[in-house]
């Protein structure tokens, strides 16, 4: 292959041999420079850029290799920390569009307990957006303090974002997938990952805060489904949302922590907080 003259053929030869070396589980060669393809580790990136941008983030486990999780891997060996950051948020985000769909059919189901595939729920998936979120922040965290950014690009969310209204309207239609054990899920997510490919429309410049804000959301999600199992069929991540769940639930911690995050009025949890002692005491 290296010694091929032909570029083009020893493009696709190389595309090929590095999704064959993902598929049976030996990436490893890959990240660690066993093969080393000199000249040609510009291609390599592209590849599995590629693959991580185009591959199904679903289901959360799964026999097929997860793309994201081997560019991070592969960024994360050459200390190229930012690249990596942006890899495992782009990925948190894309599982974000998987929830969304998810949510939207199963808003009057029981969809904590939904399996979707191989024992993935909605609860785990949720889980695994936290992890990445989190894996993102802490990579970013190695970068110099100018360099604690990423480029996140907005455009195919957009397009995905369309496709589901349409879905939700009862415009779109797909096929059946042996992914998914339920018809509707199926649909959700086949017009999810049958996207359109489209030119870059929008940068969006996110910082170390911004990410901070969507684990901490994503978090107060995921402690909240005990008390409240209809949080996670919400796409509404937003504070004024979450926080009311969080002093109904006593997690008024976790309320605190939440506000000065996102630099709110501390008075309202202060109020609740206050509330609730007084009731407990005429209580006693």
């Amino acid at each position: 292959m290296m010694a091929n003259p032909d570029k083009d053929i020893k493009k696709n030869c190389l595309d090929r041999f590095v999704t064959f070396l993902c598929e049976k589980n030996e990436f490893g060669k890959i990240v660690s420079g066993d093969f080393p393809f000199t000249g040609l580790q510009f291609e390599v990136e592209s590849a599995l850029r590629f693959k991580a941008r185009n591959a199904p983030v679903y289901p959360v486990v799964s026999e097929r290799p997860n793309y994201h999780k081997i560019l991070f891997a592969y960024y994360v060996y050459r200390l190229d920390f930012q690249n990596a950051s942006s890899t495992m948020y782009q990925y948190a985000r894309r599982l974000g569009l998987v929830i969304s769909a998810v949510a939207a059919q199963l808003v009057q189901k029981s969809a904590k307990n939904f399996v979707i595939s191989q024992g993935s729920t909605l609860h785990d998936i949720v889980a695994e957006q936290a992890r990445s979120y989190l894996s993102a922040i802490n990579t970013l965290a190695l970068t110099p303090e100018d360099m604690q950014w990423v480029l996140y690009n907005e455009g195919t969310e957009k397009e995905n974002s369309r496709k589901r209204r349409k879905f939700e309207s009862g415009v779109a239609h797909s096929t059946t997938s042996d992914l998914v054990e339920n018809d509707e899920i199926t649909e959700a997510l086949s017009i999810y990952n049958n996207r359109t490919q489209i030119t870059l429309v929008q940068n969006t410049l996110i910082l170390t805060s911004n990410m901070k804000k969507e684990y901490a959301l994503t978090m107060a999600k995921l402690t909240l489904a005990s008390t409240f199992p209809h949080v996670l069929e919400s796409s509404n991540n937003s504070l004024d949302t979450l926080l009311p769940l969080l002093m109904r639930a006593d997690r008024f911690v976790d309320a605190v922590d939440l506000v000065v995050l996102f630099e709110g009025d501390l008075s309202v949890v202060f109020r609740e907080f206050a509330s609730k002692c007084v009731f407990t005491q005429l209580e006693n």
